[in-house]
């Protein structure tokens, strides 16, 4: 695990808060329009959490491993932001600008990484904590997200805060990567089980080991 060298600046919190809201109108419009199938529920900071740390790690990657990676780009970089908004905010649309929304809102990766060995698609799973990250944690990776097809690697980092405010960030934590494959590979809690926390998986989740399934990101890059 290591910390990452990031702040997060004015402009980035205005991104992602407006970036929240856009996804938000997104939902309530394809629900509107019939195909508002979530993949699971999503508290409201999900979305500002995972951008800012998306961008964390697309910085990490870029500023790191400029020998092995040639582009990154995001999810959202795929797409015509501005467009979506004027959609989802019209009195009237077509079928052509239901598909766009359904095609951002429910995305098939996070990063894209274009390197030596070829095109990375990457899933980034970010944790929110007021702890230290430490490498005896699990994290409980969804079953769903490990299954859809188009992820070649999945990316692990903590999102760690300074209060229980989600805007009050403190520093954001690498763990690593690891791939569909090896989370396979992991003990399968089903939703309505106890995890050895005692606590209820709500969903069908594998219980991944920080220590053991998660690899430093030069070994998937480079």
């Amino acid at each position: 695990m290591r910390q990452l060298n990031f702040q997060v600046t004015p402009q980035l919190k205005a991104q992602g808060e407006k970036l929240t809201t856009l996804r938000q109108q997104c939902k309530l419009f394809l629900t509107k329009h019939g195909v508002g199938f979530d993949k699971f529920t999503m508290v409201s900071h999900d979305t500002y959490i995972g951008f800012i740390s998306e961008i964390a790690i697309k910085d990490y990657l870029a500023q790191n491993y400029s020998d092995c990676i040639a582009v990154v780009n995001t999810w959202e970089e795929a797409f015509d932001l501005i467009r979506i908004e004027k959609i989802v905010n019209a009195l009237a649309c077509t079928q052509q600008d239901i598909d766009y929304v359904k095609a951002y809102f429910y995305d098939s990766w996070d990063l894209k990484i274009e390197t030596k060995k070829g095109v990375i698609c990457a899933d980034v799973k970010t944790a929110a904590t007021q702890k230290e990250p430490r490498p005896s944690w699990n994290f409980m990776y969804p079953l769903v997200q490990v299954n859809k097809t188009g992820k070649d690697l999945l990316i692990l980092a903590y999102y760690v805060q300074s209060s229980k405010d989600y805007k009050d960030f403190a520093k954001m934590v690498l763990v690593g990567g690891t791939t569909p494959v090896q989370v396979r590979h992991c003990n399968l809690i089903k939703a309505g089980a106890k995890t050895r926390f005692g606590t209820i998986s709500q969903i069908d989740n594998y219980e991944t080991e920080l220590s053991r399934d998660y690899k430093d990101l030069k070994a998937f890059l480079c």
